[in-house]
């Protein structure tokens, strides 16, 4: 398996963004913070379909409740306030 790249992360932390973005979900909400759980795993289980990885630190990240794109990439979030 190839491992997700961060050029990767970063465009699958963006296409995230766009869609709260187009769709007004408002951040620090339990809706938003379920549909951005919703997203992740999507995106994470069509990665593993197609044969890609990626860290296992996401998952404990995700369990945990922490915002994955904030974790990820703190620096496109603070672009976007």
């Amino acid at each position: 398996m190839t491992e997700i790249t961060r050029q990767e992360t970063h465009a699958l932390v963006q296409s995230w963004k766009s869609r709260v973005k187009a769709l007004s979900y408002q951040p620090g909400t339990k809706t938003y913070a379920k549909l951005e759980v919703e997203f992740f795993v999507g995106a994470l289980s069509m990665l593993a379909a197609l044969g890609r990885s990626y860290p296992h630190f996401w998952n404990i990240i995700i369990m945990s409740g922490r915002s994955l794109s904030q974790t990820l990439c703190p620096d496109q979030e603070k672009s976007h306030e």
